[in-house]
């Protein structure tokens, strides 16, 4: 047990129990519970329960519980409950519970419930349930639950369920149950595509509803709005005007009703 006025510093490792009134500091591995009212700081690993008043840092991977008052940061990876006032930061990934009241940043990937006040940001992959006052995003693919106030994005794919006042886009594929106050766009859509304002794809399969529904490609299933617009339509199209390019005469423009069965 080590408990300092101001500090408790080593060069290497701290095992047990260090409390100081400023910070502890250590520089190797960190293995029980540190608590330092300005900040922990762990060079390399750091295991156990780990609580700063500014800021709880590793060097390297942190297992257990991490919480500092302004952000909490892992060189590599954190597993477990990380928790910042203003961040949860991790080089690597987060696992786990992942709090940050501005953000949560996952260099490569987020896994579990990770909320961000302002945003929820993975590098690469993001699986599980993920919150963001406004946005929510990952360079990869998005899984499971993903909702945010402004937009939800994938850079591979978004899939599972998805909601937002603003959009829902992915540089590849949206697939599940997709809300977008504004829209939902990606180059291939399956499942359930709802929008105020309008969806956008170049190859559907589902359900589409919006105020305007274009599918630049093939369309199987139903799409409801005030313009309905595909290019191949296989399905049925419920609107003001539906057009379906690939029927004949006609047919390619009609009202309220428009269909094209094989």
């Amino acid at each position: 047990i080590n408990v300092g006025g101001l500090a408790t510093i080593t060069g290497s490792d701290a095992v047990g129990v260090s409390i100081a009134g400023l910070a502890t500091v250590n520089g190797g591995d960190v293995v029980g519970v540190t608590l330092g009212g300005l900040a922990t700081v762990a060079g390399r690993d750091q295991r156990g329960v780990s609580v700063g008043g500014l800021g709880a840092v590793a060097g390297g991977d942190v297992r257990g519980i991490s919480v500092g008052g302004l952000a909490a940061v892992a060189g590599r990876e954190a597993v477990g409950v990380t928790v910042g006032g203003l961040a949860a930061v991790a080089g690597t990934g987060l696992r786990g519970v992942n709090v940050g009241g501005l953000a949560t940043v996952g260099a490569e990937e987020v896994a579990g419930l990770s909320i961000g006040g302002l945003a929820v940001v993975s590098g690469g992959e993001a699986t599980g349930v993920q919150v963001g006052g406004l946005a929510t995003v990952a360079g990869g693919t998005l899984r499971w639950v993903s909702v945010a106030g402004v937009g939800v994005v994938g850079g591979n794919s978004v899939r599972g369920f998805a909601a937002t006042l603003g959009a829902v886009g992915a540089g590849e594929d949206v697939t599940g149950f997709a809300v977008g106050g504004l829209r939902v766009k990606a180059p291939r859509t399956e499942g359930a595509a709802l929008a105020v304002g309008y969806t956008f794809s170049y190859s559907h399969t589902g359900l589409a509803a919006a105020a305007y529904n274009e599918t630049r490609g093939p369309f199987r299933g139903l799409a409801i709005g005030l313009v309905n617009n595909t290019r191949e339509l296989h399905g049925v199209q419920l609107g003001l005007i539906n057009i379906a390019r690939n029927n004949r005469g006609l047919a390619r423009v009609l009202p309220f009703l428009n269909a094209h069965l094989n």
